[in-house]
């Protein structure tokens, strides 16, 4: 099972940072020769200490089993796999073109709290470039291990209903989702319906980040073809 944080990406990320490897580093530094540099190194060390530092958290305790949440595996996908290799992907669809202005707002933010200044069009640049080659390994390693391993989840299916993804998640998975499970999950997500569709109060457009609607789709056309059900 691929290891998974209950509280998102951040805890993973920072075992990655101390190996001088992760793209977060990347992102807040603004340093486009070291971001090249790891686009093609070696993700081994990184990924070994991460698997010391796991085995000493579930050390004479639970859990034995452990899911991990972040994207930026993508980058060291083949690197991840030797140290993981029962590992088990669970992949959340959404079409790359619509999310690059809303991940180049996320690092602006990032960077300007780190730094005090982010140049929006330069995140703008980054995401598109980073994440075109993270999606294209990627698919390339899904291309070599099959399918077996991955679990498809589209965004839309997901909004529409979704503790019905989560239980076919469980199913893939051999694991249960017991009732009083899935009523807090249902009791949640009716909970926080105000809050999503407020739109959580963060606004912006891809022209603030130097992008456009139409090269972007042009670009990522390949995943929007190989997985249509994604919108």
């Amino acid at each position: 099972m691929l290891p998974s944080s209950p509280d998102g990406p951040s805890e993973c990320l920072d075992l990655l940072n101390l190996s001088f490897r992760c793209a977060m580093l990347d992102t807040v530094a603004q340093t486009p020769s070291y971001g090249a540099w790891l686009m093609d190194c070696d993700y081994g060390p990184a990924y070994r200490y991460h698997l010391r530092v796991l085995k000493l958290l579930q050390w004479h305790r639970p859990p034995n089993r452990w899911r991990l949440k972040t994207p930026a595996h993508m980058f060291a996908i083949d690197a991840l796999d030797a140290v993981y290799p029962d590992a088990k992907f669970v992949i959340t669809h959404r079409d790359p073109a619509k999310v690059m202005a809303s991940l180049a707002s996320v690092e602006t933010a990032v960077v300007r709290m780190y730094t005090g200044k982010a140049d929006p069009l330069y995140f703008g640049r980054h995401c598109v470039d980073d994440w075109d080659r993270a999606l294209r390994k990627f698919l390339a390693f899904r291309d070599r291990v099959g399918e077996e391993r991955f679990y498809d989840i589209a965004f839309n299916d997901m909004q529409a209903e979704p503790v019905g993804a989560v239980r076919g998640l469980y199913a893939w998975l051999g694991e249960e989702l017991t009732p009083e499970t899935a009523a807090a999950m249902q009791t949640w997500w009716d909970g926080s319906q105000e809050d999503r569709s407020a739109g959580g109060g963060h606004h912006y457009t891809p022209e603030e980040f130097g992008l456009n609607d139409d090269e972007l789709h042009e670009r990522f056309a390949y995943y929007s073809e190989r997985y249509p059900f994604v919108t």
